[in-house]
């Protein structure tokens, strides 16, 4: 039976269920603290047959924790909502993560929650978060410089995975609009002493700052809060227009249409295609590389490496830095670090084995050993690197032969030389004199997949 003083609901509550647009009887869990805004939450919504609640007790505060616990079993009894508690040892988890104790709790909270909906089959976890903890998350999100899904503050409804959510009914009710509804109620409730201690920026947010503004004008919570809700709608809609973007562009997307796109929207649709957030530095640099939309050109950021191809963006995982190596060749068959091959020989006996079978990248390099000096050596390309060609010494990495090949291709690819420097920068160019009555062959067959496969060479 519910409570005999409840009073109707609030003209601001929101439906729990309606904000997950989950049916009428859909099970759901109320994190109860013990706390005026929870107690007033589960004295809402008591008489709800398919509500419980659920209390974490996380082994911080001794027997204030224990008493929490008691007076919560007490209050759901009363007003007839099963209860059930889970015991953590955040101090504990707390060291072995190297987390402050607040990050700790929060984190295994949410985890217990979770559990515990799996176990119960509960798609809806409801928490008390209100209209004042609602201004307290913008401020502290616009202390940090936030854009404006910073300034939404608090979603209604979250997604927690395998089809569960937590919603907070509460958002658009004061701190004093809860106190006065138990009140009428005629319920108690508890303190938690940590709440008025200055050790965590949101509660010296809380105990000095957030005074101050009410003693200013005692509306500013509840107009911070229906401004977040004004605000989440026009983040959205940005955000549908990122979706609908992508949707139309595919995986790769075109250079052009990106470039094309207003910053509010081309940040969401770089939040979406990337696989970690970007910063504000990334979006930058990305926006500079659409525009600038050069054949083979990169991009390094978090976790992955985006490349202009075809006139698209692409991406891949940041792949392993090539081998160093530098190693000595003789005529047959040489090896690579890498896993790519090179046969030496000469041309009146240049025989390329036919069990090998041809792999993704390969070329023949022809030139003349009378202008070799010393050992043949291969090894990839290094910073300063530059070939004698047409009486000048060019840098390899600009050699316009080079620019025109894929990225991945270059890093790998390994220069030929002597005593004397380069002699040859396989799929570009020789030394000069090095092609003046060629006698030998250096045919190189790139191994596309880098760290070489278990399985031997990639042959196509």
């Amino acid at each position: 039976m519910p409570y005999p003083k409840k009073p109707p609901l609030p003209a601001s509550f929101k439906d729990p269920r309606a904000l997950a647009a989950l049916p009428p009887d859909t099970p759901m869990v109320l994190a109860l603290s013990g706390g005026a805004d929870s107690v007033a939450l589960l004295a809402m919504l008591s008489g709800d047959r398919n509500l419980v609640a659920l209390h974490i007790h996380h082994g911080i505060r001794g027997a204030e924790a224990d008493r929490d616990e008691r007076f919560c079993r007490e209050i759901a009894e009363k007003l007839g909502v099963p209860f059930y508690v889970t015991h953590l040892d955040v101090p504990a988890l707390a060291r072995a993560k190297r987390q402050s104790l607040e990050t700790a709790a929060r984190e295994a909270r949410y985890a217990a929650f979770t559990a515990f909906m799996r176990e119960k089959n509960i798609p809806l976890l409801l928490t008390a978060h209100h209209a004042d903890d609602q201004f307290e998350t913008m401020l502290l999100n616009l202390s940090r410089g936030c854009g404006l899904g910073g300034l939404c503050g608090i979603p209604p409804c979250r997604a927690l995975g395998d089809g569960m959510f937590a919603v907070r009914p509460l958002l658009l009710l004061t701190r004093d609009d809860l106190r006065q509804y138990l009140t009428e109620c005629e319920l108690p409730f508890i303190t938690d002493s940590t709440n008025e201690e200055p050790f965590c920026k949101r509660n010296r947010l809380r105990l000095d700052v957030m005074p101050r503004l009410a003693s200013f004008d005692g509306e500013f919570a509840r107009r911070a809060a229906r401004c977040a809700e004004t605000l989440r709608e026009d983040e959205e809609y940005l955000s549908h227009l990122a979706a609908e973007f992508l949707r139309n562009e595919g995986e790769e997307p075109r250079l052009a249409a990106l470039a094309a796109l207003p910053p509010p929207i081309f940040s969401r649709v770089m939040k979406l295609w990337l696989p970690l957030p970007p910063e504000g530095v990334h979006l930058h640099a990305l926006a500079k590389f659409c525009k600038s939309a050069k054949p083979h050109k990169e991009l390094a950021l978090p976790g992955v490496l985006v490349r202009a191809e075809d006139g698209r963006l692409t991406r891949a995982p940041r792949a392993a830095e090539p081998i160093s190596y530098e190693v000595e060749i003789d005529t047959g068959e040489n090896p690579l670090p890498d896993g790519s091959l090179v046969i030496l020989a000469k041309l009146s006996e240049n025989s390329l084995p036919q069990t090998k079978g041809f792999y993704k990248y390969s070329t023949s390099v022809y030139f003349s050993s009378a202008i070799i000096n010393g050992r043949l050596r291969l090894r990839p390309r290094r910073a300063g690197d530059r070939i004698l060609s047409g009486g000048v010494h060019k840098e390899v990495r600009k050699l316009p032969e080079w620019t025109a090949l894929p990225l991945d291709l270059r890093r790998r690819i390994p220069l030929l030389l002597d005593d004397d420097g380069i002699v040859a920068a396989p799929f570009a160019k020789l030394r000069d004199g090095a092609k003046d009555r060629p006698d030998t062959v250096l045919t190189l067959y790139m191994n596309p997949e880098f760290p070489p496969s278990e399985k031997g060479p990639n042959l196509c």
